[in-house]
């Protein structure tokens, strides 16, 4: 009894220890005080990488041209008006490598690094070289520069291109390739490839941003209330465009699916099968294939992640050995996400919803572009005008539309323009009116009950039209 009484006594003595010692801990913790190069590097840690690097790139853009003329420049102590002069004859006077001069978008880049250089710690200086009036002569310079490079007739910037539908057939047939006669895959190079392109694809991610971050952990294997199964992201990712902060809720992650299909290359399955030959000792999605692979074994893949560069150019090794019509980068397919939803019907908020864009402006330049197809119709149609052929009777009836052949999701028919959807409109809101005339204005229509305004009448009597004005608003882009 002694016994068990002193290892009751001992066990309380021990907790009461070890009580204490956490409620220390955590009162040296409350009270630690963070110096200013901690909470600087805390404040740098939330910044996402990619901003990062491009915000180095564009200092070291400011800084050679600055060794070039054997100037220093200190942002802790420079002047605004000494900064102004600066930077105005930085913009007027910055080329690329070759000596080519600078894209808008290149120049537009370079100044919002050296502004984010300045309001960033550990500078953390105040001011705008954007807004401020103070930068206002370097400014004009800035776009006196920008409307230049169109007007000197430089080589026209090129946004990333949609994959044309040709080459998403290749696709498909350089990805079966990777089969075997079971349609099991055999294949640990094409197998990744094809994982991340379905991948890129489905969710719409940027050519560059993240991938190399990406765990094993980052997507999961789900089931809707159907029973069918689908990918999605299970943690958390901070992007270009939800670097998170205290304004972003948690509604604000959508759900983005990536679903299973019955076909060979269902990406549900592949992205099952692939995890499964992952190296376990190594956490990261993406490993470097083992081309010395058995078939039968449960690694596929070495203990080494696939590096930052091989991801960035994965794009462009797969379009040379599929043979495509042009080398492709990462961001391509991202573009083609957008194009392939917006001609397919979906609304631009929802793929904003996919795509993780905050704006749904942004979707412009993707959405704008024609298919190959689209493009080909064009130019026989002015080569036919331009031979004296006549226009044939669908040419007639029928506007070129947005959507590519085969790609219009319940927009069958005839394409009627917006004016025309708007005439009929207004003429079925006239009809309970027999004696009317209509003055048709753009989104107004005002309807007069007998006479119309313009119309003489022989009744010296008649009461003056009485007139009701009807707002008309179109739903057509």
């Amino acid at each position: 009894m002694r016994n068990s009484g002193f290892e009751l006594q001992f066990f309380q003595s021990s907790n009461r220890l070890r009580a204490k010692t956490e409620v220390m801990e955590e009162i040296s913790s409350q009270n630690s005080d963070l110096g200013l190069e901690d909470l600087d590097k805390l404040e740098a840690k939330g910044q996402a990488e990619n901003t990062k690097r491009a915000t180095s790139w564009g200092i070291k853009k400011f800084e050679k041209w600055c060794d070039k003329r054997k100037l220093k420049v200190d942002f802790n102590c420079v002047t605004p008006v000494e900064l102004n002069e600066l930077l105005r004859k930085f913009y007027a006077e910055v080329k690329s490598e070759k000596g080519q001069p600078l894209t808008p978008s290149t120049l537009t880049g370079i100044r919002a690094a050296i502004h984010r250089q300045l309001t960033s710690a550990p500078i953390s200086r105040s001011m705008n070289i954007m807004q401020d009036s103070e930068f206002l002569s370097a400014n004009k310079m800035f776009e006196a520069k920008c409307k230049l490079y169109t007007k000197e007739m430089n080589p026209k910037p090129t946004h990333k291109s949609s994959i044309a539908a040709g080459d998403m057939l290749k696709l498909r047939g350089y990805f079966s390739e990777g089969l075997d006669s079971n349609n099991s895959w055999a294949d640990p190079e094409r197998l990744l490839q094809f994982v991340w392109f379905s991948l890129c694809f489905h969710f719409g991610r940027r050519g560059r941003e993240g991938w190399r971050e990406l765990s094993k952990q980052s997507f999961g294997i789900k089931t809707d209330d159907s029973g069918a199964r689908y990918v999605t992201e299970i943690q958390t990712e901070q992007t270009k465009n939800y670097q998170g902060g205290s304004k972003q809720k948690d509604q604000a992650y959508s759900d983005v699916r990536m679903y299973e299909n019955s076909t060979p290359l269902d990406p549900v399955g592949s992205f099952e099968f692939y995890i499964s030959r992952l190296h376990p000792s190594c956490q990261a999605l993406f490993q470097t294939p083992n081309h010395h692979f058995k078939k039968a074994e449960s690694r596929w893949f070495r203990n080494e992640p696939l590096g930052k560069n091989t991801i960035a150019k994965l794009m462009e090794n797969i379009s040379s050995k599929a043979e495509l019509s042009e080398r492709y980068t990462n961001h391509c397919i991202r573009a083609s996400t957008i194009t392939a939803l917006y001609q397919r019907g979906v609304d631009a908020k929802q793929i904003c919803a996919i795509t993780k864009h905050k704006d749904e402006r942004s979707l412009s330049h993707y959405i704008s572009q024609t298919t190959s197809e689209q493009k080909r119709q064009c130019s026989r149609l002015l080569q036919d005008a331009f031979y004296g052929h006549p226009p044939t009777q669908t040419s007639q009836d029928s506007r070129l539309s947005t959507h590519s052949e085969g790609e219009n999701t319940g927009r069958t028919g005839e394409v009627t323009s917006v004016s025309q959807t708007l005439q009929n409109h207004f003429l079925s809101l006239a009809q309970p009116y027999p004696n009317c005339t209509q003055h048709i204005q753009i989104g107004t229509m005002n309807v007069y009950h007998g006479a119309g305004p313009s119309q003489p009448t022989d009744h010296s009597d008649c009461k003056p039209a009485k007139r009701r004005r009807i707002i008309i608003e179109s739903d057509s882009d």
